[in-house]
């Protein structure tokens, strides 16, 4: 299925949304600046890529197990560019009730579990796949709780001729692509939010959202913001 977001959700669950990602986009940036170290070798530009998935509850908020999440790599020509150097990690936030987001883990610490998390969240595995819109990012991880937002960071090094032509559209669209899947809950409704953006030297160059009610697993478009 492939489908676009609403604004609203059905269980009063989509927590003033505009405000959450102001912030989400300020604590996004603000990590990329901490994480971003230059890249001064002739002839190459580094790219960031950052990827959020909010999970914000369901008629029974119940936690979504063996979470699989999927969204557009960044390609050139719908194929997947080597970098010369690159990295990824991944942090985990709580929605508090005013809407300030609270850093609960990072892939290498717990900072401050939040609501109904106990431990930390554990990542079965990262990588590449090719699916119908082109090749895609995948995380596979344990579990997450409703109010959670779940952040991927990434980053390549590339020469510039191949830097200038990445993207995260998919081909032949103006928009990205993404989607999630928790394994053996495929009937769940669950409302929740998609974020990616694309940063060239710390410069945003993309960014596409998608916020949906309702939904079952599947894909849907994010539309440019």
């Amino acid at each position: 299925m492939l489908g676009r977001g609403n604004d609203k959700g059905k269980f009063g669950t989509i927590i003033s949304w505009n405000i959450v990602a102001s912030v989400l986009v300020v604590v996004v940036v603000v990590g990329l600046v901490l994480w971003f170290k230059p890249w001064e070798a002739g002839g190459t530009v580094r790219l960031d890529y950052r990827v959020s998935f909010t999970y914000f509850g369901s008629e029974d908020n119940a936690p979504l197990e063996n979470v699989v999440l999927k969204w557009s790599a960044p390609k050139m020509e719908n194929s997947v560019v080597q970098d010369i150097e690159g990295g990824t990690t991944w942090e985990l936030y709580y929605i508090e009730d005013d809407n300030t987001l609270t850093l609960q883990a990072t892939e290498n610490e717990i900072i401050n579990l939040r609501g109904n998390r106990k431990s930390q969240l554990e990542m079965y595995a990262f990588g590449h796949e090719y699916s119908g819109y082109g090749p895609v990012l995948v995380a596979w991880f344990d579990r997450l709780y409703p109010r959670e937002v779940f952040i991927r960071l990434g980053y390549g090094v590339y020469d510039k001729t191949v830097a200038d032509e990445l993207t995260l559209k998919v081909r032949g669209q103006t928009d990205s692509v993404a989607g999630w899947h928790a394994v053996g809950q495929e009937n769940q409704r669950i409302d929740f939010s998609f974020w990616v953006g694309f940063w060239r030297e710390n410069e945003l160059i993309e960014q596409f959202e998608w916020i949906q009610e309702n939904m079952t697993y599947g894909w849907a478009w994010l539309w440019p913001v």
